[in-house]
C-alpha cells in the first residue's frame, strides 16, 4: 500500500464484509477517525456511479474500537 510507504504511521479506516445476499450487503467500519458521514457519501456515490438504487443506513455499534455498521440495501 502506498499511502503507508510515504506515511508509515498513518492510521487507516478499515472495512469489513459482515454478510452478503443478492440484495443486502453489511460491512463493519473501523475508524479512529469518526468519519462515517463521509463513508456513507462515498458509498452513494459508488452507487450512483454503477446506476444502482439503494438505501443505506448506519449505526454506531462499538466504542473501543470505533465501529460502525452499513447495512447497503439495493432498492
Amino acid at each position: 500500500m502506498r499511502l503507508k510507504k510515504l506515511y508509515p504511521d498513518a492510521d487507516l479506516p478499515r472495512f469489513f464484509v459482515k454478510s452478503k445476499s443478492e440484495n443486502e450487503l453489511v460491512i463493519i467500519y473501523q475508524s479512529n477517525k469518526h468519519l462515517e458521514s463521509f463513508a456513507h457519501g462515498l458509498i452513494m456515490g459508488c452507487a450512483k456511479h454503477f446506476n444502482k438504487n439503494v438505501d443505506v443506513s448506519y449505526e454506531k455499534i462499538s466504542d473501543e474500537p470505533y465501529q460502525v455498521e452499513f447495512r447497503i440495501v439495493e432498492s
